[in-house]
């Protein structure tokens, strides 16, 4: 599979992020990692909330997958860059930042009424990649405290981006997420803020794993 073939470049104002599918392989390795975790009951993982601003219990430093998550986010790096005419970035050598000890790779095992609220990181980009969601958007939407709302927020990831031709200055768009999302990943500046909303109508975890990635200049 190539990962390039089907990306897609989303523009918010003046930033933007890159979405795409991660391979079935990647997927796989993921996958055997996130199942030892929960099977285990997370005794030999890394604990990992005191470096996040998430309101979820179980957040954890990824080992096994870091590096094959490392060598296709630098597959990916240089179409974002390319994106704004960076050439000289998209050419230099990526890599994803060590914090202590080990590569900046972490999964969130997340509750229904958990959530991550509004924050940045602190590197040059940052990823996302939905391994497992537990709910259907639709199912998400008829929960009697949502259904009147206008914002329709359950579940969904979010970026707030500065947009200079509406009042305040800051718009908010949202990414829908799913089931119909799993193996998906979004791609953007690490200096964007973004945040995950609650989701309601599931007992399982939505697992998603996060990084950041820098470069040599």
């Amino acid at each position: 599979m190539n990962p390039l073939v089907d990306l897609q470049f989303t523009s918010l104002f003046s930033l933007g992020y890159i979405s795409g599918v991660i391979p079935k392989n990647l997927t796989e390795e993921i996958e055997e990692e996130v199942v030892r975790m929960i099977k285990t009951n997370f005794i030999e993982s890394d604990i990992y909330n005191n470096n996040l601003a998430g309101a979820i219990q179980h957040e954890y430093i990824i080992k096994n997958s870091a590096s094959s998550i490392e060598e296709f986010m630098k597959i990916v790096v240089p179409a974002y860059w390319r994106q704004w005419g960076l050439n000289d970035t998209a050419n230099a050598e990526h890599y994803i930042p060590i914090v202590n000890g080990r590569k900046d790779v972490w999964v969130n095992f997340q509750k229904k009424f958990e959530y991550n609220p509004v924050h940045v990181h602190g590197h040059s980009l940052s990823f996302v990649i939905w391994h497992k969601i537990p709910y259907d958007i639709e199912e998400e939407r008829k929960v009697p405290c949502l259904k009147r709302s206008n914002t329709n927020s359950a579940g969904v990831f979010a970026f707030n981006y500065p947009n200079f031709l509406v009042k305040g200055g800051v718009s908010q768009t949202y990414l829908v997420i799913d089931k119909s999302c799993e193996g998906g990943f979004i791609l953007f500046p690490s200096m964007l803020q973004h945040m995950v909303y609650p989701f309601y109508t599931s007992d399982d975890y939505r697992i998603s794993l996060s990084g950041n990635l820098e470069y040599k200049t």
